[in-house]
C-alpha cells in the first residue's frame, strides 16, 4: 500500500501498488487546486 499525493504534495489516500500507478499517472491524485479554492466564505 502507498499514499498518493495531491497537487500540493500532501498525502491524499492509501491505495494498492497497481492503483497507485494509474492514479499518479497525471503527476498527482485528484484535481488541481490553489489557495483560492480553500476560502470557505466570501467574507472570510
Amino acid at each position: 500500500m502507498l499514499f498518493t499525493k495531491d497537487c500540493q504534495g500532501i498525502s491524499y489516500r492509501l491505495v494498492c501498488h497497481k492503483c497507485y500507478d494509474i492514479l499518479m499517472s497525471g503527476g498527482y491524485d485528484g484535481q488541481y487546486y490553489d489557495e483560492r479554492d480553500e476560502r470557505i466564505d466570501d467574507d472570510y
